[in-house]
């Protein structure tokens, strides 16, 4: 329900926008990024497992929640020459792995880490976007709002004997901001290719039980596992004039 509602929420936010201004433009933004991760709860929550030796001594951590790639798509209503706002949607992830291997057989603790973000963007153009200069500079807002999944995979395997598996799935919601600047690089007048730098604020949320909310993730220190993934946000992706070109 609470996603049906801010999708809603966000939609009419960007009518209303549509409504009151004469649009110049409508671009489609397709983009690809790499992002540092503040995920220090989770960090934490890992290497507490390995230094209690739960389940078992002698296990280490293999990955433990690396930076990572993240992707978005987003539509965007150019309203003034220098101004635009725009609905965003994005997907970041990363992981990490407890093991064990010898003689008698195997052990694999997989945390599955993502999320899921809806939000909504400003940008101002440096430059007059429709003077059609090759390349054209920005500064850009972000805020939204994001549902993060947190999922604990176990298996283990007895050589020869038998094979066990747990799964434990966790979720957050919360709210993040980012700032920061970019250009466009204009290939022709329906395509362009835009790349943006910023940091992202996110604030820490518990992780709850999927099958009951009341239930929280600690770990062996009985702090609670907090979402968390504030950090540097490097992004290239192309934006193409759909309507404009479909009309052509």
């Amino acid at each position: 329900m609470k996603n049906v509602i801010l999708l809603s929420l966000f939609s009419l936010l960007y009518l209303l926008c549509g409504q009151k201004t004469q649009a110049q433009s409508n671009l489609t933004h397709f983009s690809v990024g790499y992002g540092t991760y503040q995920l220090n709860s989770y960090k934490n929550f890992q290497d507490n497992l390995v230094q209690n030796g739960i389940p078992f001594s002698g296990i280490k951590a293999v990955d433990m929640f690396p930076n990572y790639i993240n992707w978005m798509i987003s539509q965007e209503r150019i309203f003034n020459p220098n101004h635009a706002v725009a609905v965003e949607f994005s997907y970041l992830y990363t992981g990490g792995r407890n093991s064990l291997v010898d003689y008698s057989g195997r052990y694999t603790l997989d945390l599955l880490a993502n999320s899921y973000r809806l939000g909504m963007s400003y940008t101002n153009y440096i430059n007059d976007i429709s003077q059609n200069r090759m390349v054209i500079g920005f500064l850009r807002f972000r805020a939204g709002w994001t549902r993060s999944h947190f999922k604990m995979k176990e298996e283990i395997e007895i050589f020869n004997i038998h094979q066990q598996e747990m799964e434990l799935s966790f979720f957050s919601d919360s709210f993040y901001l980012e700032f920061g600047p970019g250009l466009v690089y204009n290939i022709n007048p329906f395509i362009s290719i835009h790349f943006s730098a910023g940091y992202e604020y996110e604030m820490d949320a518990k992780l709850k039980n999927f099958e009951n909310k009341n239930v929280t993730l600690s770990g062996p220190n009985h702090r609670y596992v907090t979402t968390n993934w504030s950090g540097f946000r490097l992004r290239a992706g192309i934006g193409i004039e759909l309507a404009t070109l479909l009309n052509r």
